[in-house]
Formats: C-alpha cells, structure tokens, sequence
C-alpha cells in the first residue's frame, strides 16, 4: 500500500508540473466507481518454467476488486485519475494441456493524465489526453509437477487518449474513450476501449452500463504476461 501511495503521490506532481496555468473559474468534479465483470484470457510465464494459460470469466477467478476514477475541470483544461485494484485466481494448464497449474495476479493500477477540451457544443464535447499510468503486480504459479513460481513487478507506461460524450437528450447520453501506452517503455503496448450509455437523474449524479476492454503485454527477463479483460460493467457518476 505505501509503494502504491507514493506512485500516486509521483503522478500527482508530474500532471501538476507539465499542466499549463489553469483558468480562472469554477473548478468542476466527476467521481464514478464502478463494477467491471470482465473474461479474462491470459497466458502466464514466470522465469525459466514453461507457460500457463486461461480463459475464463472473472467470476470464476475474482478475489477482491475496487475500481474508482475521477475528474476536475477548471475551463477547457482538467486533470484524470483512476485506480484499479483487482486480486484473481484461476485454475490453468501447461505443457499443451496436459498439466494442471493454478495462476494467481494480484495488485493495482494507478493513472493520472492532463486532459484538454478540442471540441465542445451543445449536443457532447471531446477531450485528448496524455498522461502516466502505474501498474504493480505479484503473479504466481503453481504447478501440479514443478515448483511454484513467482514474481512481483512494478512499471510505469506513458498513455494517450481521447474520450467524449453525446448528448442524445436532457438525460440519456452515451460515450466513449479509446487509449494506448506502453510503446516498450514499461509494458511492451497497452490499450482501451470503453463506450457507455448512460441517463441522468439530476445534476448531481447519473448511471451508466458499459464495456471496457483493455489488453496488457508485458515481457522482461523474468516475467511474459499477456493479459486482456473484457466485459460489462455499471458504473455511477457523482458531480459537483
């Protein structure tokens, strides 16, 4: 928790220090948790013992999961967070399945990123985006034949994006946000996609149901994890 405290802190400073001077204005916030049911395919590779792989849905294999993000805008400029923390483990194979194994992945993910208004109108806008992302794991394997294999990692991947939002009426809206980082600085490639379709209730707040799906490939001398979660989830947006 402290490494993941001070990752944020890190991450703060560098959006802090590359944003332009804000607006004079209202600052304005969006705070969303939200519920992510996603599959998760993924194949596994600890140091010199062979590969495991899997494919399931997450509520076979979710342990504990908190997912949170959030915004603040002052004018066409505006600041994104997020944090992720996800704990799951799942049954797998090795050696062209004729070997058991048990896989395990848990640990967090931490973004920040300098978000800028590029186009704005009474029917939605739309915001590019480039910031940090911070991702901490511990991954285990445990096979039935060999010994049991471990490895905790921690990298950081510059991101870019962009997201928007329609209006289709006073209350139903839909939206969207595409990313990529990675580019072999931390992760070999990351990427996202994310579309929602949700309804106001009041200014105040809203839900919304969605799909994200985000892939993960990472390769080091120790560690290849090749990761994509895909799935709903229902989210709710608190704004002031």
């Amino acid at each position: 928790m402290k490494t993941c405290l001070a990752s944020l802190l890190r991450l703060i400073v560098v959006c802090l220090l590359i944003s332009p001077a804000f607006a004079e204005g209202d600052w304005h916030y969006r705070l969303t948790p939200y519920a992510w049911v996603p599959s998760l395919i993924a194949d596994l590779d600890i140091g010199p013992n062979p590969p495991a792989e899997s494919d399931t849905s997450l509520w076979d294999v979710l342990d504990f999961a908190f997912l949170l993000t959030g915004e603040a805008h002052n004018g066409d400029w505006g600041l994104i967070g997020e944090f992720n923390y996800l704990a799951l483990s799942n049954d797998a194979t090795y050696a062209g399945g004729r070997f058991g194994a048990e896989t395990s992945v848990n640990g967090n993910m931490i973004g920040m990123a300098l978000q800028k208004r590029v186009h704005s109108s009474k029917n939605g806008n739309a915001d590019a985006f480039v910031g940090l992302r911070h991702w901490s794991l511990d991954a285990e394997i445990d096979f039935d034949r060999l010994p049991t294999a471990k490895r905790s990692i921690g990298f950081t991947d510059p991101i870019l994006g962009i997201k928007g939002i329609r209006n289709i009426n006073e209350k139903w809206f839909v939206s969207g946000l595409a990313e990529i980082g990675g580019f072999g600085i931390g992760s070999d490639l990351q990427w996202e996609l994310v579309a929602r379709a949700g309804y106001r209730f009041s200014d105040a707040w809203n839900a919304a149901v969605g799909y994200r799906h985000l892939v993960l490939d990472f390769d080091d001398d120790n560690l290849v994890m090749k990761a994509t979660m895909t799935g709903p989830f229902l989210a709710v947006d608190f704004t002031w």
